[in-house]
């Protein structure tokens, strides 16, 4: 049985069956923490409830309903939120029951089977860049016991789904690559860019790079020929004009795929709200939260001051205005603020960059100064993000020169994270790209993402009549 997102030429009957143990355990590690904290079935948390809300409003109410105000008895259509999870969580309500003991069950089942699943793109990652073994497996077990994906498994929320599409886009880039220059993988590329947006729209900075890295990676980053594929060697003739027209045409049909499967949630928007968005309105809400004179003491402060579930006034002012006319609001005093004092808002930035890599944002949560978290837990989660922090550092110090793909990575995993410095930090928006962290991490272990020279001395082999009669040209040196 082959086992979802890796390939038989790398994985022995053995392998697949231990790969596969690894995903069971890690399922049943993810679902015993659910039953020793929150305990199964259940979600009694006042916080994170907004896509319960949005979804008991889809069920009875027949409408995506606003969730920021969830006493209003008559709700008006919403793009707070991109529309993939509350979808999934509603159907799940209607045929088990809203909040009922089953549907929570199934839904923090769902988490659990996501975040466990991360463990094969994890290990198919490492061996597609590195071809060692020994650094997949370990990058698959740091994915299996991660605290902080095991630690979100009982919260109501799109967060784990969203780490495995991340984890999925990242797979499909590598495992695409070969075959990028046909038009319908380039098109399927960036229809999946595009419903994972609707999911969460987060990663879509960093889109431009997974698709330039997907285009060029079989020329220009040292990926392995395969034997018998057409693609394998240049073919006669193809210079670096041919090359770009190769890469152009495949962004294109990308950004194309992107597009379509934009139109419809966007169509909707603009017939219920009146203005176009990209999948979520809510972004100047969160520069505001970011930036607001409150922000200086936390996010916690910032949300009880400025944010419509935690402030009355903000809400008062939400119902006031409606939600278009609220975010313009917050748009303009967010660029108010900025300008008044931009010296300001690039410090707080740079701490919420700091508080993303090094775990220390639990310290901002209850509007403390110090950069060292209250509470044990918060403590060792600071401890184990910043060694993970520095151990990715040292990877990619190690392999930086010789391996293309970490650099890639690299820039995307920046990226994602420059977005949350310049809103605001929880230790939840780094979960998405947890998986990824431990790729580098194990990358390091493997000593460098040497090309996979077995797999080299196949192609380099072949009899010289072959490799015409395959390619047309002779075999590299």
């Amino acid at each position: 049985m082959t086992l979802p997102g890796i390939s038989n030429e790398y994985m022995t009957r053995r392998r697949k069956l231990a790969l596969a143990g690894m995903v069971l355990a890690a399922l049943l590690l993810r679902l015993g923490f659910c039953a020793a904290t929150t305990g199964l079935g259940r979600y009694s948390s006042p916080d994170y409830r907004e896509q319960i809300t949005l979804a008991t409003r889809i069920v009875t109410q027949g409408t995506f309903g606003n969730a920021l105000t969830p006493d209003d008895p008559q709700p008006r259509p919403t793009a707070v939120f991109p529309p993939l999870y509350p979808l999934v969580a509603a159907g799940v309500f209607a045929l088990l029951g809203i909040e009922s003991y089953a549907a929570i069950l199934a839904l923090q089942i769902l988490n659990a089977a996501a975040t466990s699943s991360l463990v094969l793109p994890a290990f198919s990652i490492v061996r597609r860049i590195s071809g060692s073994s020994r650094a997949a497996w370990a990058a698959a077990g740091i994915t299996a016991v991660h605290p902080v994906l095991i630690g979100l498994t009982p919260r109501i929320w799109d967060t784990c789904l969203f780490a495995l599409g991340v984890g999925g886009a990242v797979w499909l880039a590598l495992a695409w690559a070969e075959r990028s220059g046909r038009w319908g993988i380039s098109l399927a590329y960036g229809a999946y860019l595009g419903a994972l947006a609707h999911l969460n729209p987060a990663l879509t900075p960093a889109y431009p790079v997974l698709v330039l890295w997907m285009l060029t990676r079989d020329r220009t980053a040292g990926g392995t020929p395969r034997v018998g594929r057409r693609d394998s060697y240049p073919r006669p003739g193809r210079g670096g004009q041919m090359r770009g027209a190769r890469v152009l045409s495949g962004a294109l049909l990308c950004m194309l795929g992107w597009v379509v499967t934009l139109i419809p949630w966007a169509w909707r928007t603009h017939e219920q709200l009146g203005a176009w968005c990209y999948v979520r309105d809510g972004f100047w809400q969160e520069v505001w939260l970011g930036v607001c004179p409150q922000a200086d003491d936390g996010l916690a402060a910032a949300l009880r001051a400025q944010f419509p579930l935690r402030s009355e006034e903000a809400a008062a002012r939400f119902r006031e205005l409606g939600e278009v006319a609220y975010f313009d609001d917050c748009e303009r005093l967010a660029k108010t603020a900025i300008c008044a004092d931009p010296a300001r808002y690039v410090r707080l930035s740079l701490r919420r960059l700091g508080d993303f890599w090094l775990g220390t944002v639990a310290s901002h949560q209850g509007g403390g100064k110090e950069y060292w978290p209250e509470g044990w837990a918060r403590r060792l989660a600071t401890v184990f993000l910043s060694a993970e922090t520095l151990a990715s550092l040292v990877a990619a110090a190690l392999v930086w020169r010789r391996a293309r793909d970490l650099r890639w990575l690299t820039i995307c995993l920046m990226v994602f994270s420059v977005v949350y410095a310049l809103t605001h930090v929880e230790i939840r928006y780094r979960m998405p790209v947890e998986a990824l962290i431990a790729v580098m991490v194990a990358l390091g272990i493997a000593g460098g993402a040497r090309p996979q020279e077995a797999a080299d001395a196949r192609a380099r082999a072949l009899d010289g009549r072959d490799c015409e009669r395959l390619h047309g040209v002779a075999p590299p040196p």
